[in-house]
């Protein structure tokens, strides 16, 4: 007589909700029937779903789900494969975790639930995007310098997910606004407007103004063109930093983001306001018709939390 084949072991660390047809309340019949042994380990138990049926009551299975592991290790149960969704904590990071140290040769099958419909939960915090970053490394961020008509080509053909440009671009991306940033002018030093503290935008048709060539920041032709100075007039350069430069060397003034000149050190130049005090509004631009990807959503969710928290 042919003895039985034991069916593959599948441990499914999940979420359980009570209405709504999803997680493990799918997840376990559905392996069930196709001849696995789902065992279960709730992350979190919810009386419902999360999508649109108000607050739902709930209760964490992190302790739960450590206790669990440990009697599964002292029964010596292997486990074919380690499927992870939903974790709403760093607490419930550590379950998987633990679970990959405990079974290294499972197959492991992770479907970072971090969001709906292009909108990242409340409970994804920075902090748990870390934990998530160390159980999840093929998601990778990388990041593009370029000026700001560059950028607009990258996102336009969709060469990058975000960008970072002023509102002041002309193209009809989704911006999400983050932080205001003073546009500065930058003087020699022992410049004769060094002695004011706030310099009238009319005293520029004075001056050399010396503007960075590439993609004219719009910001500083539009404080120019208040002031009325003909854009095509100033001196142009090939960066930020080259600029700064020929003011260092009394060959013209620049006008440029607070931001830029932090960690600029320079006994040869002088900062002053200009009337009115005008700023640049940085922004997180994407294509409004393109839905992002999880990871490129979250990644926008952390900044715009990171400098919502910071100012």
């Amino acid at each position: 007589m042919q003895k039985p084949v034991e069916p593959k072991k599948i441990l499914c660390i999940h979420d359980l909700s009570g209405v709504g047809r999803c997680s493990l309340a799918v997840i376990l019949p559905v392996l069930s029937v196709m001849g696995f042994q789902p065992v279960a380990l709730p992350t979190v138990v919810l009386s419902t779903h999360t999508g649109g049926l108000g607050t739902p009551a709930r209760m964490d299975g992190s302790a739960y789900g450590m206790a669990a592991l440990e009697h599964y290790q002292a029964l010596e149960l292997q486990f074919d494969c380690i499927y992870t969704g939903y974790l709403g904590g760093e607490a419930q990071v550590a379950l998987a975790e633990k679970a990959f140290a405990l079974w290294p040769a499972a197959y492991k099958v992770v479907d970072p639930v971090m969001g709906d419909n292009g909108k990242a939960y409340s409970t994804v915090t920075p902090a748990l995007i870390e934990r998530m970053a160390a159980c999840y490394p093929s998601v990778q961020i990388r990041f593009q310098d370029g000026d700001y008509e560059a950028v607009e080509e990258w996102i336009l053909k969709k060469k990058v997910d975000v960008g970072f440009l002023s509102a002041s671009t002309r193209q009809p991306f989704r911006l999400t606004p983050l932080v205001e940033d003073d546009m500065l002018l930058v003087l020699p030093c022992g410049h004769p407007l060094c002695e004011l503290a706030e310099v009238p935008l009319a005293r520029l048709r004075e001056e050399r103004v010396i503007v960075p060539a590439e993609g004219i920041d719009y910001d500083v032709g539009n404080i120019l063109r208040r002031a009325g100075c003909a854009v095509t007039d100033s001196t142009s350069v090939n960066s930020d930093y080259s600029a700064l430069t020929l003011v260092g060397q009394e060959r013209g003034v620049t006008i440029l983001p607070r931001m830029l000149l932090g960690d600029y050190d320079d006994q040869r130049i002088q900062l002053r306001y200009l009337e009115g005090h005008p700023t640049r509004t940085i922004c997180l631009a994407t294509l409004p018709q393109r839905r992002l990807s999880p990871a490129a959503e979250l990644f926008c969710r952390y900044t715009t939390d990171m400098f919502h928290t910071s100012i």
